[in-house]
Formats: C-alpha cells, structure tokens, sequence
C-alpha cells in the first residue's frame, strides 16, 4: 500500500456491517421429462422458470426474473401469462411487465415506477435494468438460465436485494415445490 498510496498503516475490512437480511442461492435444476429415460431430457428453462414467477407472485413475493436476451423477456412473458390463465389467475396479468432494451425512456421509467409503488409484482427484464435504477425492495431474484460466471451473476442479484429483510427460500423435492418465505415486514 505505500508503494502504490504511500500509506503505512491499512486496516483491512472485510465484513459488512450494513444491515441485511438472510439471502439464500438456490440453484434449479429443471426436472427431467421422464424419470425413468434421463435421456428424455429435461423440462423448459422457460416453463419452469414461469411455474416458480407464478408461484411467487400469487404469494404476493415481488420479484424480478434476468433473461439474458431480450428476445427470451418477451418468450417468458408470454409463457407466464398463459400460465396465469392456466391456473385462472389472469387477474394477476397487468402485475407482471417485461423491461428492456427498445423501449422508449418514458415507457421503462414508467414501469420503474409501478414497480417502486408496489403496482407490480413481477418484471422480466434485461440488462437494460441497470444497477442504479431504484425499483424498491424485491423478495426474489430468478435468473432465467445458467450465467456460468460470477460477474455475470452478481450484478442481477444486486438489483432489489437492498433491503434488511429477508428472502426467499425453494425447495424442490422432486413432488411439489416448498416456499419459505420470511420478512420482518410480511407473513406468508
């Protein structure tokens, strides 16, 4: 450090004292089409992907889904909507917005701001979500597909998870899907 800053004396810091809740990392693995033929494959990205956006915003979990194209922002709007109405839950359609490049400014800071009122529940967006935009506290972070590098991870983890409270928790036992789901600020 001196060499470089001209300091003697450092102290390294290396926790965060900020307040934060508890922040779990769950990898999904999408199951396998048929059990007993591993060869068969498994489900969609996309499928399981709009099964767990559903699951968690009917639970009222404000969440935001990362696709890496905005191609696949407009795929996953589509599946999640329909699986909305396969479950009769079409009243939950206008909570769900897709973000991302090719909008216009106005269009994208009007949807930033539903999501900071709380009048969404769900957005599936892209990079174009950059780490400055404040769209309020989020309980759920998906990633929709393998980012196979930390940097590419960390930045869409970063976005709503700003908040002392803590998240979400899935479980996947291979029958049903469990949901831990624990908040200073919300039962559910």
């Amino acid at each position: 450090m001196k060499a470089i800053f001209g300091l003697n004396d450092v102290t390294l810091i290396d926790e965060d004292g900020s307040p934060a809740g508890k922040k779990e990392f769950i990898l999904w693995n999408a199951p396998l089409v048929d059990p007993d033929d591993r060869g068969a494959g498994r489900t969609s990205t996309i499928s399981e992907t709009s099964k767990l956006l559903v699951f968690l915003i009917n639970r009222g979990i404000r969440t935001i889904a990362f696709c890496k194209i905005r191609k696949l922002c407009d795929i996953l709007l589509r599946s999640v909507r329909a699986e909305l109405r396969a479950q009769q839950l079409e009243h939950l359609s206008d909570k769900v917005m897709s973000y991302r490049g090719g909008y216009t400014a106005q269009d994208r800071r009007k949807i930033e701001q539903a999501m900071f009122n709380g009048d969404l529940l769900g957005i599936i967006a892209t990079s174009a979500l950059e780490l400055g935009v404040d769209i309020g506290t989020l309980d759920a972070v998906l990633i929709v597909g393998f980012p196979y590098t930390i940097a590419a991870m960390v930045p869409s983890l970063l976005v709503g998870i700003n908040s002392s409270a803590n998240k979400v928790a899935v479980q996947d036992d291979g029958k049903r899907i469990h949901l831990q789901f624990t908040s200073p600020t919300h039962s559910r």
